[in-house]
């Protein structure tokens, strides 16, 4: 039974790294960008700001500065720039354009996304 369940893996391994390298190498980002960790190009100034502070009583302080009670318990701050967003959404209309075009599929990473 353990050898059935690792080669299962084996299989699923293998195919997800076909499955990367044809992404990797066929497809063609709309808004390159969105894939270098940048913070200050998808987070808003206040909500970096606020994580900024030297120490733990300040940085709570900032944070709650930033957050708004709509309703007791229900809280709400700005978070990702608006361009941000916009530049998201893009980017994935694009890659399900893609996966159309070239009659690929995508991995779900669970049962929920289907």
């Amino acid at each position: 039974m353990f050898d059935k369940m690792i080669q299962t893996y084996e299989v699923k391994a293998k195919k997800h790294n076909i499955y990367r390298e044809r992404i990797i190498y066929n497809y063609q980002p709309l808004h390159r960008e969105l894939y270098e960790l940048n913070p200050s190009s998808f987070f808003v100034p206040s909500f970096i700001n606020a994580f900024m502070a030297n120490d733990d009583v300040s940085r709570n302080q900032s944070i709650r500065n930033i957050m708004s009670e709509l309703v007791p318990g229900v809280f709400t701050f700005d978070m990702l720039h608006p361009d941000f967003c916009a530049k998201m959404l893009a980017e994935v209309e694009n890659y399900e354009k893609w996966i159309l075009e070239t009659k690929s599929s995508t991995i779900r990473l669970n049962t929920m996304n289907k």
